[in-house]
């Protein structure tokens, strides 16, 4: 009965599944997607420019279906609007305002129809779409145009433009609604920082009550995070401990109620040891809800009254500047040393992720937020060269700054026989394993990796993927499989304890890591390759500088030309087919681990670090 039941279950899911995944394919965004995969192919590139004005159409049709349904419109007026949406890439901002004026008797139906084609235009042409966003106010002055302009510039990066329009509707007292007023407040925060800039205290004079003892705050934790930032924060409090460090580890003010991604959220505050870390949660408001200046002021606060608790005498901070910049505040107020730990640059990722991010005010931002924490701190530990170059780029003393790179600890992460009770488990046979593991985001280049697979097939390997982790690009993954045909060669369980991670290595063959160009994949470097390695597995990865800090070609791993999706092809054929020697280099890779990436290494690094500022201070 009980075998019965789940075999209903996991019918029931797949069922559920299918159907998600028919509504999915009508959308747009579906197709867009479908179509740029295929496009990795010569066939679907040479098809790309007529599917893409095909789908233009549809996506503006299905606009000009909505704007048009309005009963003050004529048959044949909604006829040439619709005509009108298909002509809008030919045509200026001014001349798609005059012909909307020009069809709709109502300037809000105008507008209403013009809003809608500037969405449609955000992608495709970014300009374009801010001017006709724009204009709707000019002739639809009213509030709910004016908020949702208001919403767009600010998604769009801006901060002066939207924050004069939230302005002009308090003027003239307009009553906005709780999400409009909230995020006014945001924007009126960064305006005063952009304008006065952060005000960060001068240090006081307090000679610290013990030795050796450390703060540690970061900006999220296990068990609410298992992420990599999550897992090396971790590793460097138990590491920094056997140092013989007291550290009181904290999670900043807020956290975890202010993430909605959180996981096991109870409420409760105070104490939470996991794995031998006990974790410190404050109260303080939420940093995603709260200008960052008086963000900055109350988790400062909340900071400097545990630090008078537990009386450290070292303060350090992870990224980003909404973690560090309370921190920095409260070692001012309480005279103690500083430490920025620099693991990523926030508005390098985001640029990464969202089209003309980069430049934008949100992004300058930013920037001199991360540039002002790094200056002010008494010393800087970044994770990879190229992060400390950016950093001395951007006038930080090269001096103060330590590069403590990403670690593991080898008796955790080492060899071990195939988990076959895991590989029963997913159903994962003999077949050759070309594996992943860790956040699927864009920049990974994991849509690559289901091209080489596809490609291997078609050369007559029996080889599969299993992707392991969970992220925005993890539909497109698997949507690029079916795509190609090798959704049955594709194993994607999704998210697993931070704790299992070595147990889905042994099912790996070979580790893929194919990140694509990017300034954030050239500066910063990811965990995963080290666990990889620490595991004796080839690992396979593109030649972004970050990587190529720590794998050398054919020594301890294996580097392809990041982007090009044929060299990772004939790459992971030649490591496939050249077994011995790639263990070889496997085997080499674990003691380079054993020699220079351990979290034991980093702690010693580090002790050196805090005893230098304990005595200053002291």
């Amino acid at each position: 009965m009980k075998l019965a039941a789940e075999a209903a279950q996991l019918r029931l899911k797949v069922m559920t599944l299918s159907a998600e995944n028919e509504r999915l394919k009508d959308t747009i965004s579906f197709q867009l997607g479908n179509l740029l995969i295929r496009a990795k192919t010569w066939r679907g590139l040479v098809d790309l420019p007529a599917g893409l004005l095909r789908l233009r159409r549809q996506s503006l049709e299905r606009r000009g279906r909505s704007a048009v349904r309005d009963p003050n419109l004529n048959p044949e007026t909604a006829v040439r609007l619709q005509q009108l949406s298909l002509r809008v890439f030919d045509m200026r901002a001014d001349e798609i305002i005059e012909a909307a004026l020009a069809e709709c008797r109502d300037p809000k139906v105008a507008m209403r129809l013009v809003a809608d084609l500037s969405m449609s235009l955000q992608l495709v042409d970014f300009d374009k779409s801010i001017a006709l966003a724009r204009s709707t106010v000019e002739h639809d002055p009213s509030p709910h145009r004016i908020l949702w302009l208001a919403g767009i510039l600010y998604n769009a990066g801006m901060i002066e433009e939207p924050l004069a329009l939230y302005r002009r509707l308090d003027e003239a007292h307009v009553t906005m609604p709780a999400n409009a007023r909230l995020r006014r407040d945001l924007i009126e925060g960064l305006a005063r920082i952009q304008r006065s800039g952060l005000a960060v205290p001068a240090r006081r004079a307090i000679k610290p009550v013990k030795d050796r003892s450390l703060l540690y705050v970061a900006a999220s934790s296990f068990p609410h995070h298992v992420t990599g930032y999550a897992a090396r924060t971790h590793s460097l409090i138990k590491a920094v401990s056997r140092q013989g460090w007291r550290v009181e580890a904290v999670t900043r003010p807020g956290y975890p109620a202010d993430r909605n991604d959180a996981q096991h959220v109870t409420g409760r505050l105070g104490a939470q040891e996991v794995d031998g870390v006990v974790y410190s949660r404050l109260a303080g408001p939420p940093s995603n809800a709260t200008p960052f200046d008086r963000y900055c002021d109350d988790a400062g606060q909340a900071l400097l009254e545990h630090i008078h608790k537990v009386r450290p005498s070292v303060v350090q901070a992870a990224s980003n500047h909404v973690n560090a910049a309370p921190a920095l505040m409260a070692a001012r107020k309480a005279g103690l040393p500083f430490v920025y730990e620099v693991r990523g640059l926030w508005e390098l990722t985001s640029a990464a992720r969202t089209p003309h991010w980069e430049g934008s005010e949100r992004f300058e931002f930013q920037r001199r937020q991360e540039t002002r924490v790094a200056q002010e701190a008494d010393a800087v530990v970044a994770i990879s060269n190229g992060l400390k170059n950016e950093l001395i780029s951007r006038g930080v003393d090269g001096r103060k700054i330590t590069v403590v790179p990403n670690s593991v600890d080898p008796q955790v992460f080492s060899p071990r026989p195939r988990d076959q009770a895991l590989a029963s488990e997913i159903g994962l046979d003999d077949r050759r394993v070309l594996g992943f593991l860790g956040s699927m985001t864009g920049y990974e280049g994991l849509v690559d990796l289901i091209t080489a697979l596809s490609h291997l097939r078609q050369d007559g390997l029996d080889v599969c993927a299993l992707l392991v982790g969970d992220g925005p690009a993890f539909r497109e993954v698997r949507e690029a499989a079916r795509v190609m045909g090798v959704s049955d060669h594709l194993i994607m369980p999704g998210r697993v304890p931070h704790t299992d991670a070595p147990r889905w290595y042994s099912l790996m063959n070979v580790a893929v890591y194919p990140r694509r160009p990017a300034q954030v994949t050239e500066l910063v470097p990811p965990l995963k390759p080290l666990e990889a390695m620490a595991m004796e597995l080839p690992v396979v990865a593109s030649n972004v500088s970050a990587i190529s800090e720590t794998l050398i070609h054919r020594e301890n791993g294996f580097l392809f030309n990041k982007g090009d999706v044929g060299e990772l092809t004939d790459l992971l054929g030649e490591v496939m087919g050249t077994p011995d020697r790639s263990m070889a280099v496997a085997r080499n890779a674990r003691r380079d681990v054993e020699r220079r990436f351990t979290w034991s290494r980093a702690a010693a690094s580090l002790d050196d670090l805090y005893a230098q500022w304990a005595l200053k201070a002291a």
